[in-house]
């Protein structure tokens, strides 16, 4: 058996193990989104905008936001980009300020 002072000194070491994986998990934050659950997204949130635009469109819209890509990178044309926001459905606007520039004031009327 160990001495008191050697097994004080295992807790103290565990514990402060603890408190670093602790600290890891949280600072990592959450998992990514994987394409499976980014599939579901746009099919739920965004199904009425893309029956309503082109082909090519919607087709520009889905390869952008599986590849990850942002708008800085302009994975989707500016057309296809305003008529998919022109739309207006609620729950895909968020995936679409990921793919997108928001069209110019006005382009919708």
């Amino acid at each position: 058996m160990p001495p008191p002072a050697m097994a004080l000194r295992q807790l103290i070491a565990c514990v402060l193990c603890m408190f670093l994986l602790l600290a890891v998990a949280a600072a990592a934050g959450p998992s990514p989104l994987q394409p499976q659950d980014l599939v579901g997204r746009v099919h739920t949130g965004c199904a009425n905008t893309l029956n309503v635009v082109p082909w090519d469109c919607a087709d520009q819209f889905i390869r952008a936001i599986l590849s990850r890509r942002t708008a800085d990178t302009i994975p989707v044309t500016y057309d296809c980009c305003a008529k998919l926001a022109c739309v207006r459905e609620g729950p895909c606007v968020d995936l679409l300020r990921r793919v997108c520039l928001p069209p110019h004031r006005g382009y919708c009327q």
